[in-house]
């Protein structure tokens, strides 16, 4: 990017004040991406109240996007998600070229969100992380291996929404500040990890930490009010289900949350604690426990007292059982 008022807008991302100057550049210079990009911000913010009117100009926006997404995204941009034209997340082949080719295109270096959904090994991770790096507005990533050996740098990218599946976080992982979402599935953690996602952050809102229960019960049990002020969003699988109910409630992490989900083994005696303290539990729009090992009585009460409370998803123990 050399452009200046580009600049300006690729580090607000969210101004329409910074959009709408780059625009008023592009048209100048009779450039297809400004009138492409005024027709998007026209619609999505001040659509035409004539029908016809309204009409032509979707017409012209689709046939403009579907004759350039390639050559503007360095990819077919399948996504739904757009704003002002940009696509907000796009899919990438585990290839340097074709993240290079995306990154580098005329709004593909705009997006903010991608996802790899093809493993990565070893090599190819720290390739990718390398490559992100340097990418302006990288706001989130969602990326997977197989192989639990390929370890993740948590921290070294600055990012706001990270998936993870697979992998191995480092013992030198740390969250960034701005963090606000953070899935870890089937990530194998350390007793180092245990603490830097446990450190006190303002920004996260949303934790999905499933895998190494053992370990992800000593992160849940560290959380507090006071040290994840924001947090909305909580979906663990743990040891034991009945400790981190006690613990949400005891910490006040529950005064803010809106989604709960434990899965771990829970009895009957950790459920009837759930229906003496109900009141602390009744303002969850989402709450999912495992009650498998509970009696049918027990479950029913409870439910009955709570009527949000759900199960969660039952897991498949044995892969094979799914093959005839």
């Amino acid at each position: 990017m050399t452009d200046p008022f580009e600049l300006a807008f690729a580090d607000d991302l969210d101004s329409a004040e910074r959009f709408q100057v780059w625009l008023d550049t592009l048209d100048e210079r009779e450039d297809l991406v400004g009138e492409y990009l005024s027709l998007a911000f026209a619609t999505e913010t001040s659509p035409p109240s004539d029908k016809a009117t309204r009409a032509r100009m979707w017409k012209r926006l689709r046939q403009l996007r579907t004759a350039h997404a390639t050559e503007w995204f360095g990819v077919t941009a399948t996504e739904d998600d757009w704003r002002w034209g940009i696509a907000r997340r796009l899919r990438l082949e585990p290839s340097l070229e074709a993240i290079d080719r995306c990154l580098s295109s005329r709004l593909g270096r705009f997006v903010t969100d991608f996802v790899i959904p093809e493993p990565l090994d070893a090599e190819a991770t720290h390739a990718v992380v390398q490559r992100f790096a340097t990418h302006r507005c990288l706001r989130g990533l969602d990326l997977r291996t197989f192989h639990h050996d390929v370890v993740f740098p948590l921290g070294a990218l600055s990012l706001r929404r990270l998936t993870l599946r697979g992998f191995t976080l480092d013992d030198d992982a740390t969250v960034n500040a701005g963090l606000e979402a953070l899935t870890l599935k089937d990530v194998s953690l350390t007793e180092a990890t245990v603490h830097a996602l446990s450190r006190p952050t303002s920004m996260l809102r949303l934790l999905t930490l499933d895998g190494s229960p053992a370990l992800t019960q000593q992160v849940t049990t560290r959380l507090a009010k006071a040290s994840h002020p924001a947090l909305k969003h909580l979906s663990v699988h743990v040891d034991d289900a009945e400790a981190v109910l006690k613990h949400v409630a005891a910490f006040e992490v529950l005064g803010s949350l809106e989604t709960l989900e434990v899965d771990g083994e829970l009895t009957e005696q950790g459920l009837t604690y759930v229906f003496d303290h109900a009141a602390s539990f009744e303002a969850l729009e989402t709450f999912r426990l495992n009650w498998a090992n509970c009696s049918h009585e027990v479950v029913e009460r409870v439910t009955h007292r709570l009527p949000r409370l759900g199960r969660t998803a039952q897991r498949v123990v044995d892969a094979f059982a799914w093959i005839d």
